[in-house]
């Protein structure tokens, strides 16, 4: 994970500083240490070598107040967040996907009777999921700065 995210950081500095989103469900779990120990998260080393990150509110179980943690934090509710944002994106015209892989993605994710979503048995949604959150975190957050042309209301991604 350490690796993974310097790479990320990497590429986000390369991209004028882009906000770093990243999932945070295994990097907030114990296993998550840089170096076999517990002296530095990888959430830790995002936060000392980065400032564009992504964070998210949370309650504070210690004060009751709110705080903020770094990464997108992907469970059922948010899950849901991230697909009905996706669908409306790609219903309404706002998102036009062009990777064959993403596409393929898109066509074997199915909706469950108990109303939860999933790729199909044998099937992926990797790269479907970073579209769908790329896509929440854009139409939840304000820009720090417009862009001078926005040829499209959502990127392309």
């Amino acid at each position: 994970h350490d690796v993974l995210a310097d790479k990320a950081v990497a590429l986000a500095a390369l991209y004028n500083e882009a906000l770093l989103v990243v999932e945070s469900n295994t990097l907030e779990s114990a296993g998550s240490c840089v170096g076999g120990d517990n002296s530095l998260t990888v959430i830790d080393r995002l936060r000392e070598s980065y400032s564009n990150l992504y964070t998210r509110p949370v309650v504070d179980n210690l004060t009751g107040g709110m705080t903020t943690r770094i990464g997108f934090h992907t469970n059922r509710r948010t899950k849901s967040l991230l697909i009905n944002t996706l669908i409306a994106a790609v219903r309404d015209g706002g998102y036009v996907e062009r990777c064959d892989e993403a596409c393929n993605e898109l066509s074997t994710y199915i909706q469950h009777p108990n109303g939860s979503y999933a790729a199909r048995d044998g099937c992926h949604d990797d790269i479907l999921m970073t579209r769908a959150m790329a896509l929440y975190v854009i139409s939840t957050s304000a820009p720090a700065v417009a862009p001078a042309s926005v040829p499209y209301p959502l990127p392309y991604l």
